[in-house]
């Protein structure tokens, strides 16, 4: 699930202010670490590590600095070093959330932050990420309950709306999307930030064939492989063969085309007949990505204009079974939506997604289910 690493990619921006007393230096330390700006930390870190009385928020912002870092274990081993219940409790619950979320330990993170939100129901930070894990966990209608929190307590912060709008678009819920992503970029989203955010709302703009709004809004985008090959998909929609092949040898130059860009080439190179390098093209997608249903359809579609009736048969049952597969998914994921507590659902989820290769995706349902059946258990219901 793409939700899974919004909250590991808010990079904040700015130079850390370089307080004098304790109590400035751990604030400071603190919007370093909501903020993700490890400059603010270590500078902070630096200050207070001079304070023998300081030594728990110290110790606070090494574990911070270790998360940074990617290494959660680590943060684990700094943050039981401090008193649970003393003056750094609610931070202390929030990052050892985290750091539990980030080891897949969602029963365990989950009560973490149940704590930090009970302590403080309007804590922004504990509210996102038991949003984080409660998404993770399949109950998508507590995640959005919870992100509605979050933008009561922060309304000016763009993530939740972010984070709402990557849900939407994973849902195929475009026209719910777009306007929690055009939220994100007018609250202010950070420069690293605000190119995911164009990019999945120029997918829901395309997926509505807003076409003219999704090139405005990837205008705005540093040029990457995958902003010029998303304009030249939509430069081909609208017609215009020539500007969009242009806009795919400027991706090209810059990287490696994303998939959607090969698929691309490979269309244009059909309506050009230029059938063996489309076909070469396609069968490096399909090798990479088995459930590609569209770009086995269209090597399908090179097959029968080769004539090749054999192979055109193979991939044409291949894309179609692929496809059914996708919309049980789609369904399924709508159903899991509306019921959180149903394990089974999750395990057929977890089924179907083995069968379209999407081994991380089908562990996330499978981790989901067994979250299900702890809290029915718990509750006193069926284990």
């Amino acid at each position: 699930m793409a939700i899974t690493l919004l909250l590991l990619r808010q990079i904040g921006r700015g130079p850390a202010t370089s307080p004098q007393s304790a109590d400035e230096l751990y604030q400071s330390g603190l919007r370093g670490i909501q903020e993700r700006r490890p400059e603010s930390i270590l500078a902070a870190f630096d200050r207070l590590a001079e304070q023998p009385e300081n030594q728990d928020r110290v110790q606070l912002l090494r574990g911070a600095w270790n998360l940074l870092k990617n290494q959660p274990e680590l943060a684990l081993q700094d943050f039981g070093k401090i008193a649970p219940d003393g003056r750094l409790r609610d931070p202390l619950l929030v990052l050892t959330g985290e750091a539990l979320y980030r080891l897949g330990r969602l029963d365990d993170a989950e009560h973490c932050l149940t704590q930090a939100v009970q302590d403080s129901p309007n804590n922004a930070d504990a509210l996102r990420w038991l949003a984080t894990v409660q998404y993770d966990a399949g109950n998508i209608q507590r995640t959005l309950e919870l992100l509605a929190k979050v933008i009561r307590s922060a309304p000016t912060d763009f993530r939740p709306h972010h984070m709402l709008g990557s849900i939407y678009v994973d849902f195929g819920e475009h026209l719910l999307a777009i306007p929690e992503l055009e939220r994100a970029l007018q609250k202010g989203a950070s420069d690293e930030t605000a190119a995911d955010v164009r990019r999945l709302l120029a997918t829901s703009q395309m997926a509505l064939k807003q076409f003219d709004a999704a090139l405005s809004n990837l205008q705005n985008s540093p040029p990457t492989p995958v902003t010029l090959s998303l304009q030249a998909d939509c430069l081909w929609q609208k017609g215009q063969t020539k500007d969009a092949q242009t806009r795919l040898t400027q991706a090209e130059a810059l990287g490696s085309l994303p998939p959607s860009g090969v698929r691309l080439k490979a269309r244009i190179l059909i309506d050009a007949g230029n059938l063996a390098q489309a076909q070469q093209q396609l069968e490096g997608l399909v090798a990479a990505t088995p459930s590609d249903d569209e770009s086995l359809y269209l090597l399908a579609l090179v097959f029968r204009q080769q004539r090749n009736e054999p192979q055109h048969e193979l991939y044409r049952r291949r894309s179609e079974s692929t496809k059914a597969l996708k919309t049980q998914l789609t369904d399924l994921s709508q159903i899991a939506m509306q019921e959180p507590d149903n394990a089974e659902v999750r395990d057929q989820l977890a089924a179907i997604c083995d069968q379209l290769g999407l081994q991380s995706v089908a562990q996330v349902w499978r981790t989901a289910a067994a979250s299900c059946r702890r809290r029915r258990g718990s509750a006193g219901g069926t284990p």
